[in-house]
């Protein structure tokens, strides 16, 4: 994957880190997708890691890389952190220097079209990536996994609202840890039913300090 940085905020790096999701989607009747999650972070003030890993990290959604359409249906309204549909990671800091006294991330990737909420919490499969039709990911908090980060069109986009992008608190940088799930979702309509098949999508975390 080709990783980009920019620098705003007083000049300090800006860090992005793509998330490659896979996982295998199947029916019920055992037609199956693929999901993974992998990372790679460049050019930080602190140094990023996600799962303990500052090179690439693979992480799976669901029992061997296998979940249902009708897990997706049933606990994409959930209030639970974790299930057969969600992956829990963590986003890491070390080396930081005293300076730092902030840290944000906001997520940007492709959005869904059916996604008419504002702002946007859909991830979808981008240009030449697989996704079957009608199924996306969320991205939360591990403590407030149905608090939903906004999902940006591109990585200058941000916004100042904290419940849109993952503002570290000052106990997350003490811990220098932020927990997260990603979610699986339909994103249909109602009354329409999602495809199966390989899915693969990549969410980019763009961090900013302060």
């Amino acid at each position: 994957m080709t990783l980009k940085s920019n620098k705003y905020l007083r000049s300090l790096p800006v860090a992005m880190l793509a998330l490659a999701v896979c996982s295998s989607v199947h029916a019920d009747n055992g037609d199956s997708i693929d999901i993974t999650f992998r990372a790679n972070i460049r050019d930080t003030t602190c140094d990023m890691t996600i799962n303990d890993s500052d090179s690439s990290s693979t992480i799976i959604i669901g029992a061997d890389g296998k979940v249902s359409l009708g897990d997706i249906i049933k606990y994409q309204t959930s209030e639970a952190a974790s299930g057969p549909t969600m992956a829990q990671f963590a986003l890491k800091i070390k080396n930081c220097p005293e300076s730092v006294t902030g840290i944000k991330a906001s997520i940007s990737g492709t959005t869904s079209g059916y996604d008419s909420g504002t702002p946007k919490t859909i991830l979808l499969p981008g240009t030449g990536e697989t996704g079957p039709t009608g199924v996306g990911l969320k991205f939360s908090r591990v403590s407030a996994p149905t608090s939903y980060f906004a999902i940006f069109a591109n990585e200058t986009e941000t916004s100042d609202n904290d419940a849109e992008v993952i503002k570290w608190s000052p106990a997350e940088i003490d811990s220098k840890q932020v927990d997260l799930v990603a979610r699986l979702v339909t994103t249909r309509i109602s009354g329409t039913t999602p495809a199966v098949g390989a899915f693969q999508a990549t969410a980019t975390f763009n961090f900013s300090y302060e």
